[in-house]
């Protein structure tokens, strides 16, 4: 498996919350899900799909009016509250794709949707063969809360990552992304600056117990990862890889 860095330095990372080129619903704050998806597109458009943005040169202002595209009812329907799930980030990338004149090949991996699923849970080689060349990976991760004396985690929300690269080595494997938020980032966040995070898949414990939502039915995490070197969201235990899309782009 190796090291593949091949587009580290190319891939856009976008802040989501990012004022300096317009203004999301609530700041963008539930707009994780079109900014992953929006580093990817970006870098599609000049690495063999040019025709994916207008620009020449698509800078962080034509990155942004991408994001705003994508968060419609037309594309992802992102609620400015409660974000989008997995099946409406895929179905936006096909239809903005398609119209583009591009055909999205997209795998889906997780727990969450039926949707283009391959797979009930995201294994290594899986996300690595979708980092890639010309194929993209989005991470969906589930933000957990500990309870039961730490053998039950229930889900509080979720966030996309992009996946830029990854390391491997000594049996562990460490994805490398870009983080539409501000957690991992310096106090200055923009969306000019690249800002790598690397993080490390370490899978769960054997008899963790995963909740999908408060009060919900429990079931085992046997064979999900959690990313470790994710700065956690306040008040939250474990970053839970529920699922992954991997996608690329043929000629329609």
């Amino acid at each position: 498996m190796g090291r593949y860095v091949e587009k580290l330095g190319t891939v856009p990372d976008f802040y989501q919350a990012d004022r300096a080129y317009g203004l999301l619903p609530l700041h963008g704050a539930a707009y994780c899900g079109p900014t992953a998806a929006s580093n990817a597109l970006v870098w599609l458009d000049q690495h063999g799909c040019g025709n994916l943005l207008d620009a020449e040169k698509p800078g962080p202002q034509d990155q942004f009016e991408l994001i705003r595209l994508l968060g419609t009812a037309d594309y992802m329907a992102t609620h400015p509250v409660n974000g989008c799930g997995p099946a409406g980030i895929m179905d936006g990338i096909k239809r903005y794709c398609f119209e583009r004149g591009y055909r999205a090949l997209i795998e889906h991996a997780g727990w969450r949707t039926r949707h283009c699923r391959v797979a009930d849970k995201p294994t290594i080689d899986w996300m690595l063969e979708g980092v890639r060349g010309t194929s993209n990976l989005l991470l969906n991760i589930g933000w957990y809360k500990t309870e039961d004396g730490g053998t039950t985690h229930t889900r509080l929300g979720g966030h996309y990552l992009t996946v830029v690269g990854y390391e491997a080595a000594g049996g562990r494997t460490w994805l490398i992304i870009h983080d539409p938020a501000k957690r991992n980032h310096p106090r200055q966040r923009n969306s000019v600056s690249r800002c790598p995070v690397k993080c490390l898949l370490s899978p769960l414990p054997a008899g963790t117990m995963l909740r999908k939502k408060v009060l919900a039915a429990i079931f085992a995490g046997d064979g999900l990862f959690t990313l470790q070197g994710i700065k956690l969201k306040k008040g939250r235990d474990l970053a839970i890889v529920d699922g992954a899309i991997a996608f690329r782009l043929l000629p329609r």
